[in-house]
């Protein structure tokens, strides 16, 4: 529910761009406690992305601990991309806001080259399957430990119940994951009919035949709003059949 009065701005798009900065937990701390005031928000874009070992879980959890006072909130795009020291610890926190932002349409997660691993993205994985009105959603655990046919699963399954998405994202370059884990993306994409944009890399660690690379436009063959799909499977030279 979106609750319109106890903001003390008007303020409903910002955008924070801090990369490759010197940002610590401290800043962290107090841009938080000033998100935390902005309830009428609707659009965050909060890049702190390229920083290294300036901040920790501290930090990352000081800002999506404040995620769920912004009740209006329809646009979530946040990046921790090569944050080294964001772990499961922060994906946990993350996992909790999201469950309280119902009113999500577009979340866009930039994880990648941090220490979040197969627990931490399961966490996320279960809470967005809770975000039913979900148009559009970008997960990049790009270059992450951990990222196996189980966390394939388990995010495939979640995104698998939102029928309102028409666009999805993932990146899984150097994801652990073989046929079982792109299969069953394939599976979850099957049941999301109004789809319209997919973009899909898997990596070098994907071992993968080309019955794992067709079941992708196997599965989306017959959905007529596709308009585009962007397939990746790098070092590997596969066919795909349509």
């Amino acid at each position: 529910m979106c609750i319109r009065d106890r903001s003390t701005t008007s303020l409903s798009y910002f955008t924070f761009y801090a990369k490759k900065t010197s940002i610590t937990n401290h800043g962290l701390s107090h841009l938080a406690q000033a998100v935390s005031t902005l309830s009428l928000l609707v659009y965050l874009d909060f890049d702190v992305s390229q920083n290294g070992n300036n901040f920790s879980d501290i930090g990352g959890s000081h800002i999506t601990r404040v995620l769920p006072f912004l009740t209006c909130l329809t646009n979530l795009l946040l990046s921790f991309l090569e944050c080294g020291l964001i772990t499961d610890t922060t994906a946990n926190t993350l996992s909790t806001s999201l469950r309280a932002l119902t009113t999500l349409t577009h979340l866009h997660l930039y994880l990648g080259k941090t220490q979040i691993k197969s627990d931490g993205a399961i966490s996320i994985s279960n809470a967005i399957s809770q975000l039913s009105l979900l148009q559009a959603l970008t997960i990049t655990l790009a270059e992450n430990d951990g990222i196996t046919n189980e966390v394939s699963y388990r995010i495939a399954t979640a995104f698998s119940s939102l029928t309102s998405l028409n666009q999805i994202t993932l990146n899984f370059k150097k994801a652990s994951i073989d046929d079982n884990g792109v299969i069953s993306i394939a599976n979850g994409l099957r049941r999301l009919t109004a789809l319209k944009n997919v973009e899909l890399v898997f990596g070098e660690n994907t071992k993968v035949s080309d019955d794992g690379c067709s079941s992708i436009p196997d599965a989306l063959s017959s959905f007529q709003s596709l308009s585009h799909l962007n397939l990746s499977f790098w070092g590997y030279d596969v066919e795909i059949k349509i």
